[in-house]
């Protein structure tokens, strides 16, 4: 089963109580129509 997590390329590169970081690639599938790509989300 393919998760949004596959689908966007999306990998989870720590954990901890505070917080989650993750990584994700720049491509057509995480580019809004203007180019635009949100840097950090909260």
């Amino acid at each position: 089963m393919k998760t949004i997590l596959d689908a966007l390329g999306i990998e989870i590169v720590e954990v901890s109580s505070e917080k989650v970081v993750a990584t994700m690639p720049v491509h057509d599938a995480t580019r809004q129509p203007f180019g635009q790509l949100q840097e950090r989300i909260y």
